[in-house]
Order: structure tokens, then sequence, then C-alpha cells
């Protein structure tokens, strides 16, 4: 590349779908998905620091039809919609990129890549060199001794002979190519049955869609028969698939200018969005939030919605079952209730082998029962699974639990099969923030519900002198398991709501999660068979991915060493590479976290050494 400043394109409709296949999908406190918006803004901002004396730009297709879809009407007609999850992202990016001072380019009835064809034209005719920013390989037909292409996300750069190497032809051909092949995304038609491989062979042998046009009678077989049957079907993909160069546009890249960002309008969107890390560093910079838009961290606006949709009870009342009557008059208004929350407790073992030795109950906040399976007053276990089996088993009554496929198989080593599945908090959670916690029934309580929950391992002690369960008081036991069910309950009527107003999630949770819970516990208890040949050969092929995998990494880092190591990576990737510490452990060392380095990998560039 020279020296001299690129102008620097990046295709932002590119990027909007890759981040948001391509990474970890991350959600806000608030439910807002926020993976796409983090991956393509670290994306850019990596840009900005590789070149910091370029022009850059942001292009972004436009809503609605374009003039493709006048030249061909099924034009992009097979594609789905674009998921609700992906599109409440773009708004926000577009938020990001406008006040960081970029030029946002949309312009209707043309795509991204006519806006950024013609700006590389002009910038080519300026004597101005382009980098274009994508990963659509379409817009390697681009490519010339003045404009080339970079993949952020895979560090990959193309120029005229990169795009042969890797295509297999010159970037001048690769209309003819895409031409011939098609593109079932798009749906452009192409010729049926021409792969990338014959589209090869053959703009090799006649140099051009129309050459292999005149030539089409030379072509025997069956691939020769539909070639001839589809000549109108290559001259209209051609036209498709040609980036248009002249599109009519108010500005020429003299125009895109970075401005001043708003420095006090990013502080707000990352608060809003909970980018921590970037918020921090504008802090850093003296960027503090103003009186209309007062930061919060993490989670604020999800603890204040749950101090209003929480159910706070009056009081709090959890009692031990010890007696038939109790129990069958307790079974009968549970019955009554249609729902309730329900905990378990179990002996030390594996699950597919523990038995129960209580049973927690809540149908009403603060309202708890324990039973435990062995009393006093002569209740045996066989007795109270017994009378709860029926219960257990009603599909018409919604029982609301933690981890209830734990919970399915724990009451299997009984012969209950738990009815109906709707309600798992712990898989809620899970859904609706999944990097916000650890998701343990404390640290749910904690964040959501504000409260402490009682801690079975202050009340069993340590050492030698440490307690079990059986050892401890019953009025101990009955205050620990009731309040679970309790907690169990009052978080599934926030995380439910919180579910609801994302629009998205709740259907997720609903249709998707919920079920696997019944399939995956079957699994567990019966087994599954695997094909020990496949599964040979896949570790056969992993294995040796991994190991090219590791050879790029020792070419990288200059030298070979343990890649388990947090140690050895924390010096080469801070020491030797100085990288930016962009969060330290609780011993004060660089972090090697995966998602610290999924952030180093999308903003900085490792050297080539």
């Amino acid at each position: 590349m020279k020296s001299k400043s690129p102008l620097v394109l990046v295709d932002g409709s590119s990027y909007l779908f890759r981040a948001f296949h391509a990474l970890p999908p991350l959600v806000s406190s608030k439910g807002q998905p926020t993976g796409a918006i983090k991956g393509v803004i670290s994306m850019i901002r990596s840009l900005i620091k590789n070149y910091p004396d370029s022009h850059i730009a942001i292009v972004f297709d436009a809503k609605g039809k374009t003039f493709r879809n006048e030249i061909y009407s099924e034009y992009k007609a097979h594609r789905p919609p674009m998921p609700d999850e992906l599109r409440c992202q773009i708004e926000p990016i577009h938020a990001i990129v406008k006040a960081m001072g970029l030029p946002l380019l949309i312009v209707p009835e043309v795509e991204a890549d006519d806006v950024i064809g013609t700006l590389a034209t002009q910038a080519t005719t300026a004597g101005i060199d382009t980098l274009v920013s994508t990963g659509d390989k379409d817009l390697a037909q681009l490519v010339s001794i003045h404009v080339n292409l970079l993949n952020t996300m895979t560090n990959e750069f193309l120029d005229s002979e990169g795009v042969e190497k890797k295509f297999g032809i010159p970037p001048e051909r690769i209309i003819d190519f895409l031409a011939l092949t098609g593109d079932k995304s798009d749906n452009i038609p192409g010729v049926p049955g021409v792969g990338p491989k014959t589209a090869i062979k053959w703009l090799q042998d006649y140099g051009s869609a129309e050459g292999i046009i005149v030539h089409a009678d030379e072509i025997k077989g069956k691939i020769g028969e539909r070639l001839r049957e589809n000549i109108d079907a290559l001259r209209l993909s051609y036209r498709l698939a040609t980036i248009k160069s002249d599109v009519a546009l108010d500005f020429g890249p003299d125009n895109l200018v970075i401005g001043n960002p708003d420095s006090q309008e990013l502080h707000r969107l990352f608060s809003e969005l909970e980018f921590k890390t970037w918020k921090t560093e504008l802090e850093q910079n003296g960027i503090k939030a103003d009186s209309a838009a007062v930061s919060r961290e993490p989670g604020a606006d999800m603890l204040e919605s749950a101090k209003v949709e929480a159910e706070v009870p009056e009081q709090i009342k959890y009692q031990t079952i010890v007696s038939l009557t109790d129990l069958t008059k307790l079974i009968g208004s549970l019955e009554s209730s249609g729902k309730f929350a329900l905990s378990v407790e179990h002996e030390n073992a594996h699950f597919m082998r523990a038995r129960l030795t209580g049973i927690a109950v809540c149908a009403v906040a603060g309202t708890a029962f324990y039973i435990p399976l062995k009393s006093e007053a002569g209740m045996t276990g066989d007795e109270v699974m017994s009378k709860f089996k029926p219960l257990l088993e009603d599909k018409k009554i919604t029982k609301i639990g933690y981890d209830l496929k734990t919970v399915c198989h724990l009451l299997a080593n009984h012969g209950i099969e738990l009815a109906p599945l709707k309600s798992d908090v712990l898989l809620a959670s899970y859904v609706l923030n999944s990097v916000a916690i650890k998701h343990q029934l404390a640290d749910m309580a904690k964040f959501y519900l504000e409260l402490e929950p009682m801690d079975l391992d202050s009340l069993l002690g340590k050492g030698r002198n440490k307690l079990t369960v059986d050892q401890l008081p019953i009025e101990k036991v009955t205050d620990y398991a009731a309040e679970k069910a309790d907690l169990i309950l009052r978080l599934n009527s926030l995380l439910t709501a919180r579910l609801r107003e994302s629009g998205t999630l709740l259907s997720l949770y609903q249709y998707y999660e919920i079920p696997l819970i019944r399939v995956l516990q079957k699994m567990e208890r019966t087994g599954v068979i695997v094909d020990a040949k496949a599964l040979a050969h896949q570790s056969k092929e992993l294995g040796k991915r991994l190991l090219e995998v590791e050879e790029q990494v020792y070419i990288q880092a200059g030298e070979e060493f343990n890649l388990g190591s947090p140690k050895q990576l924390q010096a080469i990737l801070y020491e030797k590479l100085s990288l930016p510490v962009l969060k330290k452990t609780a011993t004060g060392q660089p972090s090697t976290a995966e998602p610290v380095l999924q952030e180093l990998a999308l903003q900085y560039e490792l050297p080539h050494l």
C-alpha cells in the first residue's frame, strides 16, 4: 500500500451482518441486544486508530427497493426478514457513528456497494487511493492499482494480486464469475449447475462472460446445454452483479471529512448501551454525564424497575409442614392457586442418583412452606412423595423453578415426571442478560431484587465442626429452603415482565429455551447414540486445524509458547506486542479472559513480525 493516506470507505451493511452472526450475542440489562453494535463500532474504532490521517466514511444500505428490483423483480426476494434483534441495533449504530463525527452515507434506491463504487471511482480519478473495508466478495470487482480491500474481522488485505490468489481470477473478471455462479443470498440466478471451479475454467478458456456466450456451442455435455438455455439469465445476472460507479451523489471524496466527536452524546450512548470500557475511557478524558442524562452502571435501570415491578410482600412467613393433615391442606391450596414455585433439597450426590431430603413451595410472595421428607411427627418420605406426585405431574398447574432440568432428574429418581415445564428463572435470567451475573439464585436475588438471601455455607460452618444439612435445626432449614421458593416466585414475575418488554426475548425463552429442558433431560437420562467413526474423523480434522492455527499464532508472536498458559500469553500480548491492557485480573495482572481477547481482536491489528 502506498504511504499516502487512503480514503477509507466502510461497508457498514457488511459490518452489521458479520458482527451479528460471527460474534457472541450481548444483551444489556434492559434487554437491548448490543452484540452487533459493539462489533461494528469496535471495527470502526480500529480503522480510525490504524488510519488516523485518512478521510473515513461509513456507508449503509437504504431502506426499500433499489434499481436492481426494477431490472429483476425477484432480486433478493428470497431473503428472510431481518431478525428483530438485529434490526433494533441499526439506529444505535447510526447514532454512535454520527456522534463520533464520521460521515454516515445512506443513499436511496441504490445499495451501499454502489455508493462505495462511485466514491472509489471518483477518488481514483482524483489520484486518491481507496481502502474499502468489507467482508463482501462482490466488492472485489472494485480492486485496482488504486483500490484495495480490507476485512477487519480477519485482517485479510486484498490488492489485485491477492484477489487473483484468493479467487483464481483477477478483479476485472469478478463480475463475470458472479454472473456465472449466481448468488443465492441475493437471488441472482446465474447459470444452473455452474459452480466456482467451472466458472473459473471457462473464464480462463474464454476470457469473459461474453466470450463464454460466443463459444457456448463448443461446451459439451449437460452443462453446455444449461449454459445455452440460460444465456439471457447470464446477461441479467451480469447486470445485477455489476456495482454502479456513476451514482449521482451530493458529495465527493473531499467532503468526507471527520468532524469533532460529540463526547457528551457518546458518553450518553455508551452508558445507555452499557459499554463500560468505552464510557470509562471518555471519563478518563474528562467527560462526565450531564444532568439530563445521568450515567448509570450496568443493571441500574433493571434494578430500578425491579423496585417497581417485583412483588414486595408485607410480611415474610415461612412454615414447616410436618403432618399429613397439614400437607393435604397445603396441596389443596396449591391446586387452587393454579401455579406455584418449587424448590427441592437433596443429598450431596450426583443428580442422577441423589434422593430428595425436602421440598419447598410458594404460591404467594412472602409465604412459603418447607416439607422435610423425614419428620419427628412420623411423616415418611414415601408418604410425602405419594401425596405430591399427582400435583407435580398435573399439566394444568404451572410449576415455577430454578434449573428445572436438574429438578426433573431429582424427581425422576422418585418416579415423578414434573409437568408442565413452562417457567425456569435460571433460563429466563440467561435469556434476558447472559453476561450480567453468574446466574446463581443468590446472585439473581441480589441483582434483580436487591435482597441478600441466606447462605447455606454460613449455616453449616467450616472445618472439623462443619455440619450436614440433617444436623441443622429444622427451623434453619425451613428458612433457607422456603426462602429459595419465595425468591423463585418473585424473580419469575419480574423476569417474565422484563422479557415481555423486550419484544422478542420472551418468544426465544418460551419457544426455544423452555422446550429444550425436556429434550436435554431425556438425553442425559437415557444417553445418546454417537457415530464413533464420524467423531474420530472430526477430531482428526479439528486437530489438524488447531495445529495450523497454532503455527499462525507462533508466526505472529515470533516464537513458540504455551497457548494454554495465561502468564505466557500475557507476556506475548502485553509485553512483546505491546497491546493495550483493557482489563486487569483481581491480582492486578493483564486479563487474558475470552471477552477481553475478543475486544482486542476487533480493535487492534497485530504487527507482522
